[in-house]
């Protein structure tokens, strides 16, 4: 994965060597200034524009932008495709917090089923407007595993989460927390079924220790986040 990041950033932050015979600086009506293979006055073919926002885009032309490599003053940048000058299609995008997002995009924003890497976690599953939303796993740095639904980048819903210390719970969750009907299962055997908020056990139900642990085993997700 270094190795990829490391090449795309080399790609984006360098100049292409055109053919002589098919090189010419332009500048188009709206400002942005081109360099690369044209056709009628305009851009057709490998080529690459700068924008009046700095914003760069190295790659194919008919005459728009279609695949190719977009760099943003600020860090981010983007390798896939390319419609009314944004992302739009399949591609990849660093951005400078950190995130690397894979998969579908429309309007700009990732949206559909991709996958998200970043520092403090990994990320399979369904993205909207951007965010992370609908269904999908997540595997967080310290070791917490959850699968089940998401909105706006927060497990959101109904899901699983598998903690480092053998807990189990599956059930409901609101921003993050445990929120809701749900049930938790303890490696001592403990079992508490009932109302939750915020992470705190409401119900009444419970069973004691010494009892067979039966955990939802069969969904754990230790073969992907």
């Amino acid at each position: 994965m270094k190795l990829i990041i490391t090449i795309l950033a080399f790609a984006a932050l360098s100049t292409p060597a055109f053919p002589a015979t098919n090189v010419i600086g332009h500048a188009l009506p709206d400002g942005n200034l081109y360099t690369g293979e044209i056709a009628s006055e305009l851009p057709q073919g490998f080529g690459r524009i700068s924008n009046t926002n700095n914003i760069t885009f190295i790659g194919l032309f008919d005459p728009q932008p279609t695949f190719g490599i977009m760099n943003w003053p600020e860090g981010d940048f983007f390798l896939g495709d390319v419609a009314n000058d944004q992302m739009e299609g399949v591609g990849c995008f660093v951005s400078r917090g950190g995130l690397i997002y894979s998969g579908p995009f429309k309007d700009g924003k990732s949206d559909g089923f991709g996958t998200g890497i970043h520092t403090n976690f990994y990320y399979v599953g369904e993205w909207k407007n951007g965010k992370m939303e609908g269904r999908g796993a997540i595997q967080w740095k310290d070791g917490r595993k959850y699968v089940g639904e998401f909105k706006n980048m927060k497990c959101h819903g109904k899901g699983t989460i598998w903690f480092p210390d053998g807990c189990v719970f599956t059930g409901e969750f609101v921003d993050d927390d445990i929120d809701g009907e749900g049930t938790k299962y303890s490696p001592d055997g403990t079992v508490l079924t009932g109302k939750w908020k915020k992470d705190q056990f409401l119900g009444q139900s419970s069973e004691p220790a010494g009892g067979a642990y039966v955990s939802p085993a069969a969904g754990d997700p230790s073969a992907h986040p």
